[in-house]
């Protein structure tokens, strides 16, 4: 895990990957009853726009196709009866409308400004255009400490606003009903026809099952007892399950620290150090860390590595050895100025 986290920090160049989640805006006048195929390309689903240095905060970019293509994909199923994600146009065979997603971008222009780039063009299956709409809405960011009310916030705003008017215009474009008017399809290629119903099954006639087979007849059978156990002749497994625990325990607690301090962590990791615990409340105080899944993972290994070794250091106090009576052992939890630990009494 520690090998990850180094690997991030040096080919991201200490860059936080943003990641908002837009809500998707309402959608007023129901569904239209048209099929639409939207073309996504595959690089779009992997896309991701670098933003560069905000003063006060670091690098960031915006992993644009994992976190803002979902909410952009909502609209058109919210917008169209049925909707196909396709590659190609030359993909889309059933559709009555082509909805190509050309842009899909986030921009940082200069200081805490930001733009949402997003341009469709919508066609019928026979290549007529109905709309080319094109956004390009600029917003600001907010001067705050922590990443996600400076520029995720803003950002998940944004795209909410921008995605309700591409509702909106494709049901403009597409003649969709507003109050008493009824909309025309008449132009577009009927619905496929509905299937026919099917048969009625035949009934099942059950058959009656086939008579038991007669059992085998009962043989004596002389069971051997069970060999007494055998005893172990020395104590070095428990000695070498309690060592393994040990330095199990003490690999957890150093390494989150260590990785901090080696990578020049940003941010307050002082929590760390704390037993058990600490890796975790380090990575949510820290907005820097917050943002960083690769991190979560160091600092969920840390703890569990602690926990583990823990558990491994009493089983092999409390595991009894030879012929010697088993050794009574007491696990009593105590808090202490640098967090909360075990006390094993032997």
């Amino acid at each position: 895990m520690l090998f990850g986290a180094a690997a991030l920090l040096v080919t991201s160049g200490c860059t936080a990957h943003l990641r908002p989640k837009p809500e998707l805006p309402p959608v007023k006048g129901g569904k239209l009853k048209l099929r639409a195929a939207l073309v996504v390309p595959e690089a779009m689903e992997k896309k991701s726009d670098d933003l560069g240095k905000f003063d006060g905060l670091g690098s960031f970019a915006v992993d644009t196709g994992e976190a803002v293509l979902p909410a952009v994909k909502g609209v058109f199923g919210e917008t169209f009866e049925t909707v196909e994600v396709v590659r190609t146009p030359e993909a889309a065979k059933l559709a009555d409308v082509v909805v190509n997603l050309k842009t899909l971008k986030l921009v940082h222009p200069n200081g805490y400004q930001l733009r949402f780039d997003l341009r469709t063009i919508v066609t019928k299956q026979n290549g007529d255009s109905v709309i080319d709409a094109s956004y390009a809405e600029v917003f600001d960011g907010l001067k705050k400490p922590a990443a996600t009310d400076a520029l995720v916030t803003p950002t998940e705003k944004t795209v909410s606003e921008v995605l309700a008017r591409l509702s909106a215009d494709l049901r403009g474009a597409l003649g969709a009903p507003t109050g008493d008017e009824v909309a025309d399809f008449s132009d577009y290629p009927p619905p496929p026809p509905a299937a026919e119903e099917a048969a009625a099954p035949a009934p099942i006639v059950a058959e009656a099952p086939p008579a038991p087979a007669p059992a085998p007849p009962v043989e004596n059978v002389v069971v051997a007892p069970a060999p007494a156990p055998v005893k172990p002749k020395s104590n070095a497994g428990r000695v070498a399950l309690a060592a393994g625990g040990a330095a199990l325990f003490a690999a957890g607690y150093a390494a989150p620290p260590l990785a901090a301090m080696l990578f020049n962590v940003p941010g307050n990791t002082e929590l760390s150090w704390i037993p058990v615990a600490g890796p975790l409340l380090a990575q949510l105080s820290n907005p820097f860390l917050a943002q960083d899944p690769q991190a979560l993972m160091v600092s969920i290994a840390g703890t569990a590595g602690q926990v583990v070794g823990l558990a491994m250091l009493v089983a092999g106090i409390a595991s009894g050895g030879g012929s010697a009576a088993p050794a009574k052992v007491t696990v009593l939890p105590t808090i202490a100025p640098g967090g909360v630990g075990l006390v094993v009494v032997h």
